[in-house]
């Protein structure tokens, strides 16, 4: 990702001069503040940054039942650095079992959910499961199965692709040469 990060019009950007410096400085700074964690978990921030190998997606899924709350969800292309991501897994669990939250597992749509509850209904859990090379986490286990349901290819629905202001937002979110842009975002309250 490091790599094909250089290639865009932000990584450019940031290694010409006066930006490098400016970068590096803060790369260093970044390094040594994240030292004692990094040391707890058994990463460097270099293992860290190496661990996204593609896109990554933050959303806020309405659960398909309803209701006020949604549910964050993060996919990340982690192909390849599934020691390092079992690592932040790991330690993620640990805590969660610390702090008495119950784990449980379950077997869905071809892959396996570890699932994160509390008593409290303040807190609303974790779930995270990996398929295909994606690592996924996210507070709700209803859109956890939805996401396993249209990944599947069991459930019909309206995608973003059939959406007309997403496309239209896309139509004019091209840069130089029609390159796809860093970052996409889009929100559609009303859908």
């Amino acid at each position: 990702l490091g790599e094909k990060f250089n290639e865009t019009a932000w990584g450019k950007m940031i290694q010409q001069e006066p930006m490098q410096s400016l970068t590096s400085q803060l790369f260093d700074e970044a390094e040594v503040a994240v030292t004692p964690i990094a040391e707890e978990i058994g990463l460097s921030i270099r293992d860290l940054l190496a661990i996204p190998q593609g896109e990554i997606c933050l959303a806020f899924v309405a659960p398909p039942s309803g209701g006020q709350v949604t549910a964050p969800v993060l996919m990340l292309d982690v192909r390849g650095q599934q020691a390092n991501v079992q690592k932040l897994l790991d330690l993620l669990e640990q805590r969660l079992v610390d702090e008495g939250r119950q784990a449980t597992t379950e077997n869905l749509g071809g892959a396996t959910l570890k699932i994160f509850e509390d008593e409290d209904p303040r807190w609303t859990g974790v779930i995270h499961f990996r398929k295909d090379d994606l690592q996924v986490l996210t507070t709700n286990l209803e859109v956890a199965e939805q996401i396993l349901s249209l990944w599947n290819g069991e459930e019909d629905v309206r995608s973003l692709e059939a959406n007309q202001d997403f496309q239209q937002v896309m139509r004019y979110s091209k840069g130089p040469a029609e390159s796809s842009p860093q970052i996409r975002w889009f929100i559609d309250p009303i859908s």
